[in-house]
């Protein structure tokens, strides 16, 4: 064999293992879910994911609270709500974060989302919705009401209208007050001693 067209050969090789599919064909292939929770990655893992479905030709699907899993598709990014009904066969991840970042990156997100959740009038904030309300405190006391808000669902300046403001992990670090510490230590410490972020409630 000619060395050119061993080289051809080779660099077709190549080019086969770069454009094959990971994803074995067989018809009774799992399911691929992605479990997340607000402000936790959700929006990264939606491009990522879409982005793989869309280069290996398969089907995706955004699932979204109160609505029905599409059985036709093959990925499924499920945003916000862990819930497996009518799921029989499927292999999935579940990402967390550490509750005192969601926090912070939350209280900033909310300060001007236009989620319609949102902007609903509350009568426990004085007929405002949570965004006015937020916006009609200090900081130091619209991340409290942040808290107490997340505390009772578990239990940086944003860039004007993007959802991702900062990934990055131990920004509560530079954001959380000793009262805002204290907040947490009420009932969120069994959560992060539970998920692995501290060891006990001596945390600060």
């Amino acid at each position: 064999m000619s060395p050119v067209r061993m080289q051809f050969q080779g660099a077709r090789a190549q080019l086969r293992r770069a454009f094959r599919s990971p994803f074995s064909p067989q018809s009774s292939k799992p399911t691929i879910v992605h479990f997340s929770h607000h402000k936790c990655g959700t929006v990264w893992m939606q491009s990522i994911l879409s982005k793989v479905a869309s280069r290996y030709g398969m089907r995706s699907q955004i699932y979204r609270r109160h609505s029905q899993f599409n059985p036709t598709a093959e990925i499924v990014v499920n945003d916000s709500s862990v819930h497996i009904d009518g799921l029989s066969n499927f292999r999935g991840s579940h990402m967390i974060r550490d509750p005192r970042d969601v926090a912070v990156s939350a209280y900033h997100y909310h300060l001007w989302t236009k989620e319609a959740w949102a902007r609903v009038p509350r009568e426990r904030f004085g007929g405002k919705s949570f965004h006015d309300h937020l916006n009609s405190l200090n900081p130091a006391d619209g991340l409290a009401a942040q808290i107490k808000q997340l505390r009772s669902q578990l239990l940086g300046t944003p860039k004007k209208g993007s959802h991702l403001r900062s990934g990055r992990p131990g920004q509560w670090r530079e954001e959380l007050t000793a009262q805002h510490i204290e907040l947490f230590k009420m009932d969120g410490s069994r959560l992060l001693i539970k998920l692995g972020y501290e060891s006990d409630n001596n945390w600060s």
